[in-house]
């Protein structure tokens, strides 16, 4: 089922659970035509390419859900898909495949998941009366769609680098091995964002660029500053994976000083007890003939023997600052 939502100056609907017959019949022109489809319905997307007279290479996209983002512009309407940014309850960020086509007097959106916080946000701005969107057509749409994606890209990223700090004091105060694997897995969800953010702008650039009927002034200003916050984001991206590696180092730094610290408690061990092995080792030798062995007080003075070797190693050591 659809969710359509229709609009102009002094008009607003949103209509839920409608069919594409009933739809079709409401379609007017002069006003912004919304249409809000689900990509799972292979039959729905088809209907809308027949319609509209889309390339069946566009519906193929819309249904790939791994597709990364693209532009294509053809003589009668402009096609967009990207990803959507969800964060579940868990706070962990979930990958969404988008698509957006707008036409003369329509504009197509097809979700994986209608109910996005994104878009119903979108919906009350427009559903108010005084609403700039109210004042504009099907392009300032267009680029409010796009918009409240690239302002939430934005809000990840944030978020990103909050977990990326957060990281960082806890490398700092201990020696966490999941410390390690959080770094790591967000080093690939920062190369994930780089994936969708870069194709995005090109496309955005191509947009603007393009002289096409869809194609206002206004909508080219606009562009422009959805073009500027993906800039943005590709610094902040850029930003965030040099600290990512500079916490990879850190970590590598932090591990290797404190092995070379375990290795050096051990060595100082293994030195203390090198003479005493020998001592040991050698009135341990049951020759028939030792003179030492015989003597009352051999064992005491062997045992003073092994204290005082020690106790001057210890002390030779630490006056080295070598512990």
């Amino acid at each position: 089922m659809i969710r359509f939502v229709q609009y102009n100056e002094n008009e607003f609907q949103d209509k839920a659970n409608l069919t594409f017959e009933q739809i079709s019949q409401k379609v007017k022109k002069k006003y912004c035509n919304w249409w809000i489809l689900p990509i799972q319905s292979t039959e729905l997307v088809e209907s809308i390419a027949n319609a509209y007279e889309i390339h069946h290479l566009i519906s193929e996209d819309i249904l790939n859900t791994q597709h990364l983002p693209k532009v294509e512009i053809a003589e009668n309407y402009i096609y967009l898909t990207c990803k959507v940014f969800r964060i579940n309850h868990r706070r962990d960020i979930e990958p969404e495949h988008f698509n957006i086509i707008l036409t003369q007097n329509n504009i197509f959106t097809f979700h994986e998941s209608t109910e996005n916080p994104i878009f119903e946000e979108l919906v009350k701005k427009i559903s108010h009366n005084f609403s700039r969107h109210r004042k504009h057509g099907n392009d300032y749409l267009f680029y409010s769609i796009i918009d409240q994606i690239v302002d939430h890209y934005l809000n990840v990223v944030e978020m990103l680098r909050d977990e990326l700090e957060e990281i960082e004091d806890s490398l700092l105060s201990n020696r966490d091995q999941t410390t390690y694997k959080e770094i790591m897995m967000l080093r690939v969800e920062l190369q994930q964002y780089r994936r969708y953010t870069d194709p995005l702008r090109e496309g955005i650039s191509k947009i603007r660029s393009e002289k096409h009927s869809l194609v206002s002034p206004t909508l080219v200003t606009y562009l422009r500053d959805i073009y500027d916050h993906l800039v943005h984001i590709q610094y902040n991206l850029d930003s965030t994976r040099d600290l990512l590696n500079n916490l990879i180092e850190l970590h590598h730094t932090k591990m290797g000083t404190e092995n070379n610290q375990v290795m050096k408690t051990l060595t100082i061990i293994s030195t203390i007890f090198i003479p005493l092995t020998f001592l040991a080792g050698l009135y341990g030798m049951n020759f028939k003939y030792m003179p030492e062995i015989s003597y009352p007080y051999s064992y005491p003075i062997l045992l003073l023997l092994m204290i005082t070797s020690a106790s001057f190693m210890l002390v030779y050591m630490r006056r080295k600052k070598w512990f």
